[in-house]
């Protein structure tokens, strides 16, 4: 197996679950939804209530991100590891950096 054949494998696994994910995300509210969508951009945010956060992300207010962060972690969509959020699902994350952010790869 080489990188090429790996990398070719998990682009066709994230893929394949691509509509599951649009439809997790369409459930979502709007302020959820965005945060998600920033979250999923960085791989791992840190700092998601500051004001360069906010601004990079064009999210609302601090404290409609605090509120949003909370609720997606109760509902599982969010993880967080010391200061860092991260989407649970590496898949979902995988597939929203690669939808909405930078893209990625092994």
């Amino acid at each position: 197996v080489t990188l090429d054949m790996a990398d070719q494998c998990l682009r066709q696994t994230v893929n394949s679950y691509s509509k599951l994910f649009q439809a997790t995300i369409n459930l979502l509210p709007e302020r959820q939804r965005e945060l998600l969508y920033a979250v999923g951009k960085e791989g791992k945010a840190v700092e998601i209530t500051s004001a360069p956060f906010i601004g990079r992300n064009a999210l609302l207010s601090a404290s409609s991100v605090q509120t949003a962060a909370r609720q997606l972690l109760e509902k599982e969509i969010l993880t967080r590891e010391d200061n860092a959020y991260m989407v649970c699902d590496r898949f979902m994350g995988l597939w929203l950096s690669d939808v909405y952010g930078m893209g990625y790869g092994l």
